[in-house]
C-alpha cells in the first residue's frame, strides 16, 4: 500500500463530513447549483470526449491553473503541465476510451462546489488488444472563475473496490 493512501482517505473522509456538516447547516441553495450544473454538465462531456480522441490538453484545460488530479496511488499531477503529461502517457500506454460519466451529487458552497459521481470507461488498448470496461466513482472540487465560469480544482478518483 503506498504510504499516502491513508492520510488521502482520512482527509476525504473529513471533507465529506465538513461537507455533510456544511450542508446541512444551510439552506441548499438550489438556485446556484442550477447555475453550476451546466459548466460541470460541459466540462463532464468535454473530459469523455477527450479520453474518446486521446486530447490531453482538453483534459489538462478543463482544471484550474493550480488544478490536481489525486491518483487511486495517493500520487499528485499539479498544474496543466502535469496533467497533459500524465494523460499523455496514460493514452500512449492504454489507447483511448469511451466513458460515461454520471453526477450523483452536487454542493455548492460560496466559490466552491463539490461533485460526486460515478463514470465507467471502455478502454481502447493499442491495437491487436483487447477492450478492458472499468467502472469507478469520483470526487472532485470546483472553483468558481473570476469570469464567472467554473474549472476543476481537485479531481480525486475512488477506486471501485473500496466500501466493499
Amino acid at each position: 500500500m503506498h504510504k499516502l493512501q491513508p492520510l488521502f482517505w482520512m482527509l476525504f473522509g473529513l471533507l465529506v463530513l465538513a461537507l455533510s456538516t456544511t450542508t446541512q447547516s444551510q439552506t441548499i441553495d438550489s438556485a446556484k447549483i442550477s447555475q453550476v450544473r451546466p459548466f460541470v454538465d460541459a466540462s463532464n462531456a468535454k473530459w469523455c470526449e477527450a479520453h474518446r480522441i486521446g486530447d490531453p490538453k482538453l483534459l489538462a484545460s478543463l482544471f484550474t491553473a493550480d488544478g490536481a488530479l489525486l491518483g487511486r496511488d495517493g500520487k499528485m499531477w499539479q498544474g496543466h503541465a502535469a496533467i497533459d503529461s500524465l494523460f499523455t502517457r496514460l493514452f500512449s500506454n492504454f489507447g483511448t476510451a469511451d466513458m460515461t460519466i454520471t453526477t450523483l451529487d452536487l454542493w455548492v458552497v460560496d466559490s466552491l462546489a463539490y461533485e460526486y459521481g460515478r463514470y465507467t470507461q471502455k478502454l481502447h488498448k493499442p491495437p491487436d488488444s483487447d477492450t478492458t470496461t472499468g467502472t469507478g466513482m469520483y470526487f472532485e472540487i470546483w472553483k468558481q472563475m473570476p469570469d464567472g465560469g467554473w474549472k476543476i480544482w481537485r479531481d480525486a478518483g475512488i477506486h471501485p473496490d473500496r466500501g466493499k
